[in-house]
């Protein structure tokens, strides 16, 4: 099938269709260009370098417009309210009282703070915390590396702190280990206190909370026994003095 030659229209060179220069203009919307096309078509003459560039950097501009002009635009759907949620119980960290590090002033001034107990309470709060620097690497490799909860007070800075002897922190320390609340582990002649580890699912295990049947250290029953034995009983505590 034959094609009939229209004098009035040229080649396109961006689209390639054959079109007038009103339908070029219409199209792009540069009259001068095409009208330097139509009479580059009418005599032959090839098209320089640098106008073709010019016409090429506009067939381009023109087709990110129609892209821009023609990409569906997206309707965000309102979000519902959401529902409102029954009021969970507390985690389990939420029911207890952040303890401030003044307790150990306590301590020098009280002989009821100075226990087993107490020290076990300095090494929790001693503990290694997230990007701790020291000496023992407390957190970058206890922590991270073994998954292990340690403390790296030195005995005379535990003495120290509880206003107590070395032999009362050495007599503490074993009835911790005895009853399970904690390791101890020596580096470069130093202890280091293992309080627990971290499990499989990265959580926190404390020793002191494996409470079992099976724990309990008989020096510290021992010590209850005497104690509770020395007791008086409440008929004792009722009866009068008399004095002769």
């Amino acid at each position: 099938m034959g094609w009939d030659y229209d004098p009035d229209k040229f080649k396109d060179p961006i689209s390639k269709k054959w079109m007038s220069s009103w339908e070029w203009q219409k199209k792009y919307g540069d009259g001068r260009l095409a009208a330097y096309l139509f009479n580059h078509s009418c005599n032959g003459a090839p098209i320089p370098d640098a106008i073709m560039a010019e016409i090429m950097a506009l067939g381009k501009k023109h087709q990110q417009e129609k892209g821009e002009k023609f990409r569906p635009s997206i309707v965000k759907k309102p979000k519902d309210d959401p529902p409102k949620e029954a009021p969970t119980e507390p985690k389990e960290q939420e029911w207890f009282a952040k303890v401030d590090a003044k307790i150990t002033e306590n301590m020098k001034r009280s002989d009821c703070h100075r226990t087993t107990t107490g020290l076990l309470l300095v090494l929790l709060m001693h503990r290694s915390w997230r990007g701790k620097k020291d000496k023992h690497r407390t957190w970058y490799h206890w922590h991270e590396e073994r998954k292990l909860i340690v403390s790296s007070v030195s005995k005379r800075k535990l003495a120290e702190l509880m206003g107590v002897s070395l032999s009362t922190i050495y007599r503490h320390t074993n009835r911790l280990i005895e009853n399970g609340d904690i390791r101890v582990e020596i580096e470069n002649g130093e202890n280091v206190y293992v309080l627990g580890y971290v499990d499989d699912e990265g959580k926190e295990v404390f020793y002191y909370t494996q409470a079992g049947e099976g724990r309990g250290c008989q020096i510290c029953e021992k010590d209850m026994s005497d104690l509770t034995d020395s007791w008086p009983t409440i008929g004792h505590m009722l009866t009068p003095r008399i004095d002769n």
